[in-house]
């Protein structure tokens, strides 16, 4: 018998893992693109991550982070140059 518990990682967690690599992906996106609609996407799926995976998975945190500075970015690019938000 071992004492160290297995390490395995259930398919919620996959799948959360994954919703955050696409939201890291579409936050990124946003930035070149109609920035209102796809960050907030993102943004959507990085939070949907972050409850489908553990309390110690740091990508879902990421995702959230680099999705809310997209916003500020894509916000900021889309004023300046006078292109449409939405």
């Amino acid at each position: 018998m071992s004492a160290v518990p297995e390490d395995r990682q259930t398919p919620a967690e996959a799948i959360g893992g994954l919703l955050a690599a696409v939201s890291i992906f579409t936050s990124i996106a946003s930035l070149v693109y109609h920035p209102l609609r796809l960050v907030l996407l993102s943004i959507l799926l990085a939070l949907v991550s972050t409850v489908m995976a553990r309390r110690e998975s740091r990508l879902p945190a990421i995702a959230v982070g680099i999705g809310a500075a997209a916003f500020v970015l894509g916000m900021t690019i889309a004023v300046a140059g006078s292109r449409p938000l939405w």
